[in-house]
């Protein structure tokens, strides 16, 4: 009894209300030290791009009426499959079927090539039907989610 009690005076409030274990929160998971962090301490978004796209800027059209594309350029992204109805710049509905987030500067005005897409093949391009931007307490853009 004597031991009890001396433990239960040694250790403080924690002992004398003893939670149990099921109660009791873990400890948070160690971060990684190379892991980007916003200010608010949380990790980026940009954490998760694990996948990859490749975007190229529409600069015009031949004599056909064919649409010329710029350099091809590969950025990291996620690819999420979607159902949402989007409005575009000219009030029409879409059903998108993908949502692409990445920090690559993707605007309306670029053709996206999803992972696995045979990127030779223009009419595989994908274009943009709304980007909207995530910025930060700056005023910096973070990421976009872009809507296919």
């Amino acid at each position: 009894a004597s031991n009890a009690s001396a433990t239960r005076s040694h250790s403080g409030f924690s002992t004398c209300f003893d939670m149990p274990s099921s109660v009791r929160r873990a400890p948070p998971p160690l971060q990684s030290l190379t892991a980007r962090r916003w200010p608010d301490g949380y990790a980026s978004p940009t954490d998760t791009f694990r996948q990859s796209i490749t975007y190229a800027v529409l600069t015009g059209r031949d004599a056909y009426g064919k649409p010329t594309l710029g350099p091809q350029v590969t950025a990291r992204a996620r690819v999420q499959p979607s159902r949402r109805l989007i409005r575009d710049a000219n009030g029409n509905e879409h059903l998108a079927a993908h949502v692409v987030y990445t920090d690559a500067p993707v605007t309306l005005q670029h053709r996206v090539w999803l992972p696995g897409e045979d990127m030779a093949d223009l009419n595989r391009a994908r274009r943009p039907v709304a980007v909207d931007e995530s910025v930060d307490g700056s005023g910096a853009v973070r990421f976009r989610k872009v809507w296919f």
